[in-house]
């Protein structure tokens, strides 16, 4: 706490809360809902211990005591009591021994919220290098007898001044007076008017609104000093920099010339080198157009350029070559563009796209330039492409993926074109699954999804039964490199790869709670670890090369003897492992197959 931005000691807080003590319940209870503190209580209902403590802990935060808060506290001190009656200049004067009677802290405390400015002052200047100490019992009782002996001198003056009766002696009431004021140094004197004190106070406000308003003023002009000091200071480094760049201009200037000088010259330069060889022929020409006897030569001019008008004719000129490259451009795109928006695309959507292809490469090469190689109309994804536009079932289409999983071991598409089938293998299943979807009947359904087992794990999880995915992780973490290449460690997957795979099918598992998943991994030590109720991440143990693939399917055809009616895939392009796993009645899925299902769980 500070009053006047100077810091109260702990013990003057203390001494206030010792006469917020001494107050009245109903006192303090009007003082908390003055102050606000009365949150959780109705009015006149907060219990006076309650009160007591949140005005204790707000008297540590006030910047300045809130005028009810002073005059409350000042009735209920001691030290107040002794201090108000008294003047100025007599409490300065008697300050010392007051501290040592009654407390240094004490004696602050009650000067500070007597209210006066010259105590105020004065009391905040007695704590200038204080410590904290306060005299001892023997220097208190030598401090209270000297200070009973000065108020009791001030005692018979102010009895000198009352009038006495017949026999000289004082009234009772100037006896009792005198006989307190010869017994206990505290003192009152009479309250003064309503209107003075109100006028008191006011006079007060003004007095520490002024004292701010000159601090602040003071403030103001120590940092007026303060700035203009600083722009003297730098006004020479400012000049300094001012001419500085009138040099800079100077010279920028000068090079700006140079440089049109120079970019003048290199222009005429490239016009004088390139126009030149095409002006002396034509020099030649003109000169020789205007002999007569060089007339031959105009005539066989003529004649050259009706035979290149005729091979134009023929063969076609590159601009509108050019042209016809750039039409057949944009109607690809467009036709691509059809074919991935419509539900049900066209067949010929896919063929007229190849013929498009084929007239591109031959303008091309009329045009020598090299051929677009993803424009090639006989590779094997353009084939599958082809197959995909024709196929109106999914039987077919279960065909086309059984051939593209034949085709994996022979390498005839490479890993960017292999994701690429499946991907719009995918797609393709999806939308005729959607048409036929109203007409199909769950045996038909498992027939015709019986080789696409991404569509047949998805359909079976949205008619709310299970089903079980086993994933080969090495495999996958092989297979699938634009995915966790990234998380190898020297070339090899190590924990990190398979921690981004094990958070991969996390997400896959949570938002199919009914599919069990069960991760393997090549491991030296059998191990198996929960991750979530469907998530489950085994490590096979033994050794040797791809140990985990006799526990995937000894796993598998665990499932299917125990639930033959179960849906199940495994996740591996082992081709091995694929026939095997087949041969338990459980459907084989492609690693792509698996990233694009993590792929649209990620989207």
């Amino acid at each position: 706490m500070k009053i006047d931005d100077h810091p109260i000691p702990k013990p003057v807080v203390l001494a206030w809360c010792g006469a917020l003590v001494r107050l009245p319940d109903a006192k303090v209870r009007s003082l908390a809902s003055e102050q606000g503190l009365g949150a959780g209580f109705r009015a006149s209902k907060m219990p006076p211990d309650v009160a007591r403590a949140r005005l204790r802990s707000a008297l540590e935060g006030y910047a300045e005591l809130p005028e009810t808060i002073r005059l409350a506290l000042r009735g209920a001190s001691q030290a107040s009591a002794l201090v108000v009656p008294l003047s100025d200049e007599l409490v300065m004067e008697q300050s010392g021994l007051l501290a040592n009677s009654l407390g240094l802290a004490e004696t602050v405390a009650a000067l500070l919220l007597d209210g006066r400015a010259s105590l105020r002052s004065h009391a905040l200047g007695m704590l200038d290098g204080w410590d904290g100490s306060e005299c001892n019992e023997e220097a208190r009782r030598k401090a209270s007898t000297d200070l009973m002996a000065h108020l009791q001198g001030l005692a018979q003056a102010l009895h000198a001044l009352k009038p006495q009766d017949g026999t000289g002696s004082p009234s009772g009431t100037d006896a009792g007076l005198a006989d307190r004021a010869a017994t206990t140094p505290q003192m009152t004197r009479s309250p003064r008017p309503q209107a003075e004190r109100q006028l008191v106070l006011a006079l007060r406000d003004k007095r520490r609104e002024a004292g701010a308003l000159a601090r602040d003023l003071a403030a103001s002009r120590q940092g007026s000093d303060r700035w203009r000091t600083e722009l003297e200071r730098l006004r020479p480094a400012l000049e300094l920099t001012q001419q500085r760049a009138g040099r800079a201009e100077a010279e920028l200037a000068e090079l700006r010339g140079d440089f049109e000088a120079l970019v003048q010259q290199r222009v005429q330069a490239l016009l004088d080198e390139r126009l030149l060889p095409w002006l002396a022929p034509a020099e030649s020409l003109a000169q020789a157009a205007a002999d007569p006897g060089r007339g031959q030569l105009l005539e066989q001019a003529e004649q050259l350029l009706q035979e290149q008008a005729a091979i134009d004719r023929r063969y076609g000129l590159r601009r509108s070559l050019q042209a016809e490259l750039d039409d057949c451009r944009q109607m690809l795109a467009r036709l691509a563009e059809a074919q991935a928006e419509s539900l049900r695309p066209l067949p010929k959507l896919l063929t007229l796209q190849q013929e498009i292809r084929l007239r591109i490469q031959a303008l091309q090469q009329q045009l020598g330039r090299r051929a677009d190689t993803d424009l090639a109309a006989g590779s094997s994804l353009a084939r599958l492409q082809q197959a995909m536009a024709q196929a109106n079932t999914l039987e077919q289409l279960s065909a086309i993926r059984q051939a593209l999983g034949a085709a994996e071991p022979l390498g005839l598409l490479d890993v960017e074109e292999r994701a690429r089938a499946y991907a719009l293998l995918a797609d393709l299943a999806s939308r005729i699954y959607a048409r036929e979807g109203i007409c199909r009947t769950a045996a038909q359904d498992r027939e015709g999804l019986r080789h696409l087992p991404l569509h047949a794990m998805q359909s079976t999880l949205a008619v709310g039964q299970r089903a079980t995915l086993v994933v080969d992780g090495h495999n996958v973490l092989f297979t699938l490199p634009a995915l966790f290449r990234p998380f190898f460690e020297n070339g090899n997957p190590g924990g990190r790869a398979r921690d981004a795979l094990e958070q991969r099918l996390a997400a896959l598992a949570r938002r199919h709670p009914r599919l069990d998943i069960q991760l393997w991994f090549d491991g030296g030590t059998v191990s198996e670890r929960t991750v979530s109720d469907n998530l489950r991440v085994r490590f096979s143990g033994g050794s040797g090369s791809n140990r985990a693939d006799r526990q995937i399917l000894a796993f598998l055809h665990h499932l299917g003897t125990a639930s033959p009616e179960l849906t199940r895939a495994v996740v591996t392009a082992d081709q091995d492992e694929a026939r095997a796993a087949e041969r338990s009645h459980a459907m084989v899925m492609a690693p792509e197959e698996l990233a694009l299902w993590l792929g649209k769980m990620g989207s």
